[in-house]
């Protein structure tokens, strides 16, 4: 049954396909790349389209409807493009360390990323079960991110958090490439899903009940 509100069964069924045809095409590309010894910046450039696409089809997959098996199988094809990459962006490292916790996937990435406190508590408690404990917090991006933190630090319950996704997360996302996306006539909306706060949720143990109907909060990763 298709979980997103915003567009029907028959819309992502031709975003998936368009979709994977997008996939196939650019990683013939890199295998070409790959055979032809071309230099790693180009396998790289190509690599950073891949992972694009594929996290895109994850989101695209979610809202359709999809189980856990099909997402992991896309989680672990972007990780694998995200893997060839010398570093991680804010965002690659906010998906990676988002995604892990709620399928409960090791992913093996131990490529730099940049230093925040919210995302370090991400990656430890995706790597070993533990948020790190944080002194000093240091948010890249506060303005977007500190709600999340301020709740991992048990200073918002899950009703505070259920609030703070409904009315604020994706206003405060008006900057990124995807928002209003499912207003465009060009097919590129593949859904809104606040991935990180249903991490956060996962890690404070709060219930998937907390977040019955709560818009954005993607709450079949929260059930058992």
């Amino acid at each position: 049954m298709v979980r997103d509100t915003r567009k029907n069964q028959a819309y992502f069924e031709e975003y998936i396909a368009k979709q994977e045809k997008r996939i196939s095409k650019f990683q013939q590309t890199m295998e070409q790349l790959t055979q032809s010894g071309a230099e790693r910046g180009k396998i790289q450039l190509c690599c950073i389209y891949l992972e694009k696409l594929c996290w895109d089809m994850l989101v695209a997959q979610y809202s359709i409807g999809s189980g856990k098996d099909t997402l992991e199988k896309w989680f672990t094809q972007y990780c694998g493009y995200v893997r060839v990459k010398d570093s991680l962006t804010y965002n690659e490292a906010l998906n990676v360390f988002s995604m892990a916790i709620l399928l409960e996937r090791s992913t093996g990435i131990t490529v730099p990323h940049p230093e925040d406190s919210f995302l370090d508590v991400l990656e430890s408690y995706g790597r070993d079960g533990v948020p790190a404990r944080v002194d000093t917090a240091e948010l890249a991006f506060p303005k977007i991110f500190q709600a999340f933190f301020r709740c991992l630090q048990g200073e918002l319950d899950a009703g505070e958090l259920r609030d703070y996704i409904e009315n604020k997360w994706y206003p405060s996302n008006r900057e990124e490439a995807w928002y209003d996306s499912d207003k465009r006539s060009k097919g590129t909306y593949c859904g809104y899903w606040c991935f990180v706060g249903a991490a956060v949720a996962k890690i404070q143990g709060f219930q998937a009940e907390d977040f019955e109907g709560c818009v954005y909060f993607p709450v079949d990763l929260l059930r058992d």
